[in-house]
């Protein structure tokens, strides 16, 4: 299944390292993940990481 997660933006707070660990475990699973990072740019909407 391919996952995309987003987040207010890559700090390494609580939220994140949760969003991070659970991306790991799915993609451990099989699962296709992505993470993206709202960006404050208005000409830059979102960042995206596709690292799992």
């Amino acid at each position: 299944m391919n996952i995309l997660h987003i987040i207010s933006s890559p700090a390494s707070g609580g939220a994140e390292v949760y969003v991070k660990d659970l991306a790991i475990n799915l993609s451990n699973q099989g699962h296709n993940l992505h993470i993206a990072f709202l960006s404050n740019d208005p000409f830059d909407l979102i960042e995206v990481y596709k690292g799992y």
